[in-house]
């Protein structure tokens, strides 16, 4: 909008009105009465024009701006110091990386028993738990069974020195694993109980109280002497129990050697035990252990076979027991 200051406005009004004024004094006679209401009709316009221009002046030069409202004032805020907390310890968590390694280099042997599941028996045994057993909740271990000969019980591998083998080869690299050594009643007697209590009482009560690796791969049967029969008659039962089977110095009879070897040809390939057979060359028995090797090899069932210089006595299965350690602990970790 143009906007004309206020004292040109009423300027240009006023000499509006006198030329007016002098049109009429040029053209009509002067007549004093005519004048004087002439000017006071100019005075009154130039008055009323003046003020009329004057509030338009201010309406068009001041804006219509919204007032805001006073409000209260919103106070400072007061600067406060943030208080120190004291520092709340944190537990440490557990941690596998963080757990002292084991010290110990010595395992121990615990004598065991347990009810038989004919109600009336009582199954008694050695087992060997190796250094730091029980030190690591989550380890699990693998379980090597050995059976004792005629006239012996569960006394005779720890006799022949088992701890302080297992405890050497443990040092020297050897994965640790159980052994469980049993006392076999009436050697000579049941079959089904025998083989039942060997095959699977056994197994089945020390994984359900001991730390065991689970699995047919990490289950492992042998035995010296009437031991090896029973390794090889509790393996014919359950052929598909175990994955390593040990017959040290046997003294097996043909009947028991053909059964033997059915059963392991109708396993899978993949299921097929890892089988070590020795015996001493002097050892009265070893007819035995020679026949078991040409049956089984005239069957096509991969095994080990050692004849060595020894006799069927302690001091040979003593001597040999470390070798029979690394058989069994071949492939476990």
């Amino acid at each position: 909008m143009l906007l004309i200051p206020v004292h040109k406005t009423l300027g240009a009004f006023a000499t509006l009105h006198v030329a007016a004024l002098q049109h009429i004094i040029r053209k009509q006679p002067y007549n004093q009465g005519q004048m004087k209401r002439t000017l006071k009709r100019l005075v009154f316009n130039v008055l009323l024009a003046g003020l009329a221009f004057s509030a338009f002046a201010c309406a068009a030069q001041t804006p219509s701006i919204p007032v805001a409202q006073p409000s209260s004032p919103s106070p400072a805020p007061t600067l406060q110091a943030t208080p120190t907390l004291p520092a709340v310890p944190t537990p440490a968590q557990p941690s596998p990386t963080m757990t002292k390694p084991c010290a110990e280099t010595k395992g121990q042997i615990q004598s065991l028993s347990f009810p038989g599941k004919d109600g009336y028996s009582t199954i008694e045994f050695e087992l060997y738990l190796p250094p730091c057993y029980g030190k690591q909740t989550s380890k699990t271990y693998p379980l090597l069974i050995l059976l004792h000969g005629s006239g012996s019980d569960k006394n005779q591998w720890p006799s022949l020195g088992l701890a302080k083998a297992m405890d050497q080869k443990i040092a020297q690299g050897m994965p640790p694993f159980l052994v469980a050594c049993p006392t076999i009643e009436n050697i000579r007697g049941d079959l089904y109980k025998i083989t039942d209590f060997v095959g699977q009482e056994i197994p089945g009560y020390l994984a359900r109280h001991y730390a065991l690796r689970p699995g047919r791969d990490n289950l492992a049967l042998g035995g010296l002497s009437y031991g090896a029969i029973w390794t090889l008659r509790t393996a014919t039962r359950f052929p598909e129990r175990f994955a390593k089977l040990g017959m040290h110095s046997t003294a097996v009879d043909a009947p028991d050697m053909v059964a033997f070897s059915h059963a392991i040809l109708a396993l899978p390939y993949n299921q097929k035990p890892q089988i070590l057979i020795d015996t001493g060359q002097m050892d009265e028995y070893r007819w035995s252990a020679t026949k078991l090797d040409e049956v089984l090899n005239h069957d096509g069932i991969a095994h080990q076979w050692v004849y060595q210089p020894g006799y069927h006595e302690p001091g040979y299965w003593s001597e040999n027991l470390p070798s029979y350690l690394d058989f069994y602990a071949c492939g476990w970790n």
